[in-house]
């Protein structure tokens, strides 16, 4: 990603970035990666599903606003993807 950021590569690096993040339950890190997906490569395929991850750990860091905001944005944003719809089932359940 340092050396070829602008590769068509470097979205879907950063999210799994991210997600390795998650893995190591780091969520402060996890939350850093995915908002790079999401502001600097926010029409990529990866994005909406960086929201989620976002949410995911802005929920279990126990901000429960930020994650609904998160989530809000995904519907918002990208209404016919696969994570709206997980999404707007999440915040259903709130």
């Amino acid at each position: 990603m340092q050396k070829h950021p602008d590769s068509s590569l470097a979205p879907n690096a950063q999210f799994w970035l991210g997600n390795a993040w998650v893995a190591q339950r780091n969520c402060a890190k996890a939350i850093e990666a995915h908002s790079v997906v999401t502001t600097k490569y926010a029409d990529s395929a990866k994005a909406p599903d960086s929201w989620l991850a976002m949410a995911t750990c802005q929920q279990e860091m126990g901000n429960a606003a930020a994650a609904k905001r998160s989530l809000e944005t995904v519907v918002a944003k990208y209404p016919n993807s696969p994570a709206a719809d997980t999404a707007q089932q999440r915040l259903k359940k709130k």
